[in-house]
């Protein structure tokens, strides 16, 4: 009986990573790091610009919300008590190229409302640090852009006549403030034309065209370039060329990357309509 002999087998060889194998790996690592973190970074650049922009449209509302309320109040008095604006405090008076970057400035002056008993304030009417205004008491608001001292940053301040010598921050981030009156001539309640204090009779002015230019916190607008900006529009300073005595109409900001935004809204002077 014959036997079969088994066959044995040679032990595979191991093998190892080749240098090559080892340099592909280290690269093809490096590239999926490459690819989060350039990932990660857009992510975070559209959530600073996401955040600018919501900075920038806030700022923008308050702005109107603030100067439209008190431009549409100027003039204001309870007719119960005996009160008038005079010559020397006009319902509204403004200066021109006067504040920060050529700013316009306004000053709106209103009259308040007492309790039904006389004996103070009701509440209803406050002037821009919030202290509530009498019927008989004179409101003088002041409006312009400054640098804040504490921040560095531009701002629109106010300096109410409840509290004078001491200014306050309304909001950071507005850099230029323009301001068109729109006045009436004819008597009808509309405005015939537009024109910047120092020119438009601010007696027979019916309405306001206020622009702002604010800016943003952070330098997010890093491709953007530097805008021009034009508060008016070419109509009132065509090729982006402001008109004589009034240089603050077109804004030139500086090259520094921060995203920046025009508002633009007409008011109408309500005490002086109709």
């Amino acid at each position: 009986m014959s036997r079969r002999l088994p066959i044995l087998r040679m032990p595979a060889r191991e093998r190892g990573t080749t240098l090559v194998e080892l340099m592909v790996s280290l690269v093809v690592g490096l590239l999926i790091v490459l690819v989060v973190s350039t990932m990660f970074l857009a992510s975070k650049q559209t959530n600073r610009s996401q955040n600018d922009a919501a900075i920038l449209q806030e700022t923008g509302r308050y702005v109107f919300t603030t100067l439209g309320r008190e431009l549409r109040m100027a003039g204001y008095n309870d007719f119960t008590a005996n009160v008038s604006f005079s010559s020397t405090s006009p319902a509204f008076s403004a200066s021109n190229d006067s504040g920060l970057n050529l700013s316009d400035e306004i000053v709106v002056r209103y009259y308040g409302s007492d309790l039904r008993d006389g004996s103070g304030p009701d509440g209803g009417v406050v002037d821009c640090r919030g202290v509530p205004v009498g019927a008989t008491t004179l409101a003088s608001n002041r409006y312009y852009v400054a640098v804040d001292a504490t921040t560095g940053e531009p701002a629109l301040y106010c300096e109410a006549s409840s509290a004078a010598g001491a200014p306050v921050v309304l909001v950071t981030g507005v850099e230029s403030l323009q301001i068109l009156y729109g006045e009436d001539t004819d008597n009808d309640g509309t405005p015939n034309y537009y024109a910047r204090a120092g020119v438009a009779n601010l007696d027979r002015v019916v309405s306001a065209i206020v622009s702002v230019v604010v800016r943003g916190e952070t330098l997010t607008d890093v491709d953007g370039g530097v805008a021009r900006f034009n508060h008016f529009g070419t109509a009132y300073a065509p090729g982006g060329v402001a008109p004589t005595g009034d240089a603050g109409a077109v804004f030139d900001p500086p090259d520094d990357q921060r995203p920046r935004r025009l508002f633009r809204f007409t008011i109408g002077l309500r005490n002086r309509i109709g």
